[in-house]
Formats: structure tokens, C-alpha cells, sequence
């Protein structure tokens, strides 16, 4: 989902028959943790593990206990989690967004690129 084009908790409750998600995993915070926690099915679990975009959020309370729901912070994780992970990339399991890839040279614009929200995905600068 396009979070900056989409309703993310209207789209969720689309795709699963209104029921919500069980797990939510956000890394940028702000406005996207707020959609993923009304994502959120009875008894789901929202995990973050960053706030790029803003490390302040409105919570209403009534929605996570009258949902059961739970949130919970995490900080990277082990080397060997991140080796399973790449491991997965790399027998095409998981396939990464890449919005576009650029040289080295053109930094400056790639940059320009993500600070005016035109990417989707991971802009990816090669030597």
C-alpha cells in the first residue's frame, strides 16, 4: 500500500473482510503508525522500530483497550536475524521496493528525490 495514497486502515479492512490486521509492522512513524494501529484487527499487534517521518503520534486509548490491542517498540535485532532475512532476499522470498536506482554521482537528487515524497520504495545509489 501507497501510504501517502491510500487509506491504509480502509484499504486493510478491504483486503481481509473487515476484520483488520493481526500484525502491523511500521518503521517511520507519525501519520503511518497512527493508520497502522486503526489497521488493526481485535487482539492485533502493531510493532515500530522507527520514526523517520515523526516520533509524536495521536493514540486514542478507547481503541486499544476496547481492541485488545498491543504495541510494542524494537530495536534492530541480531546479526543472524538479519542474515535469515537476506537469506530470504536473495532465494527471492522477498523482493524489496526499489523506486529507482541512481549513481553515486547523482546523490544530490536522490536525496532531492525522497525529501519531496516523489519515491516509492528504497532509492538506491550504486558506485
Amino acid at each position: 500500500m501507497d501510504h501517502a495514497r491510500e487509506d491504509i486502515a480502509a484499504r486493510t479492512r478491504e483486503l481481509t473482510g473487515r476484520k483488520g490486521a493481526d500484525v502491523v509492522f511500521e518503521h517511520v512513524g507519525g501519520r503511518v503508525f497512527e493508520a497502522g494501529v486503526a489497521a488493526l484487527a481485535r487482539d492485533g499487534r502493531l510493532v515500530t522500530c522507527g520514526a523517520t517521518t515523526g516520533g509524536r503520534v495521536n493514540l486514542d486509548v478507547n481503541m486499544l483497550f476496547g481492541r485488545h490491542l498491543a504495541l510494542m517498540g524494537s530495536w534492530m535485532g541480531r546479526r543472524a536475524d538479519m542474515a535469515a532475512v537476506l537469506r530470504h532476499v536473495a532465494s527471492g522470498a522477498l523482493e524489496p521496493v526499489v523506486d529507482s536506482v541512481m549513481p553515486l554521482a547523482d546523490a544530490r537528487a536522490a536525496h532531492e528525490r525522497i525529501e519531496s515524497r516523489a519515491h516509492f520504495g528504497k532509492v538506491v545509489l550504486v558506485p
